[in-house]
């Protein structure tokens, strides 16, 4: 908010990553009429409803892909019967969800059961008992871990199950304890891993550097965030980089190059961006 009241001149924003935030910030710059660029826009609003969010720009692919993908698979296989999970604490775990119930809908898919799973609550008897042989997961690795866990003790897997998670999980890599309200969940590596097999994910591809302005690598872009992380913090040893670095850096060059191509532009009309407004038109 302060830098919307700023004094200086503001030609745009880039980010911030987590949908809550934008989706505040999406707001503020509709209201001062400045560009949003956010390199990771989980909610599905600020991608869609350009009476709200005019000024909003996302670097990230629509998650409407990923809920696309789950109903083109199930028509595929014949899937017309199925169970969901979902996790309202994440913004957009549920978005994804909302969309995935207009979705079936649309495409004759009856959503037998749909309940909300948290840290400490498995809906396993309730999926169990609707008889749906399909269950679509939308929560982050964590909990699908402890879904899978718990499927595993309740013969909720392969083959008579399958389960679609919306998040990555890499079955195997650790054995799991569980404590719900209700009993204890232990599962060993061995189990994990055989559990596994009973899911399939939609996973992130990110681009390469053919497809970004920068015309960098992740590696390359990663190899210079570190140096400059160990240079400004006297410190060695890499901190924890996102894997939507690559998006954020695209960002910065996209707002940079529109920018630099307005400079003429502007010039021609006698203005400059330190005067210049979105409220004014140069055209």
């Amino acid at each position: 908010s302060q830098l919307f009241h700023s004094d200086k001149q503001i030609a745009g924003i880039i980010g911030p990553s987590c949908s809550e935030s934008a989706e505040a910030v999406g707001a503020l710059s509709r209201r001062s009429e400045i560009a949003l660029l956010s390199f990771h826009q989980g909610s599905s609003s600020l991608l869609t409803n350009r009476t709200a969010y005019p000024y909003s720009i996302g670097m990230a692919d629509s998650p409407f892909d990923e809920v696309r993908a789950y109903i083109d698979l199930m028509k595929v296989l014949g899937w017309t019967r199925v169970a969901a999970v979902y996790n309202i604490e994440m913004l957009v775990d549920y978005t994804l969800f909302q969309h995935f119930e207009q979705e079936t809908k649309a495409a004759r898919i009856e959503i037998a059961f749909s309940e909300i799973a948290s840290e400490t609550f498995i809906p396993h008897r309730e999926l169990k008992e609707s008889y749906a042989r399909v269950i679509v997961a939308f929560v982050r690795a964590e909990l699908a871990a402890k879904l899978l866990c718990v499927a595993y003790h309740n013969n909720l897997i392969y083959p008579n199950y399958q389960w679609i998670l919306s998040n990555g999980y890499e079955s195997g890599s650790v054995s799991f304890y569980y404590e719900p309200e209700d009993r204890e969940y232990k599962c060993t590596a061995r189990e994990m891993r055989d559990v596994g097999d009973s899911e399939v994910s939609v996973i992130l591809e990110l681009p390469s550097a053919t497809d970004i302005v920068s015309g960098m690598s992740i590696e390359t872009i990663t190899e210079a965030y570190y140096q400059r992380w160990e240079l400004y913090n006297n410190s060695t040893g890499a901190p924890f980089i996102s894997k939507f670095v690559l998006l954020a850096y695209d960002s910065v060059w996209a707002m940079a190059l529109a920018l630099n191509g307005s400079l003429e532009t502007l010039q021609e009309k006698n203005m400059s961006l330190t005067n210049y407004t979105y409220g004014q038109s140069s055209a």
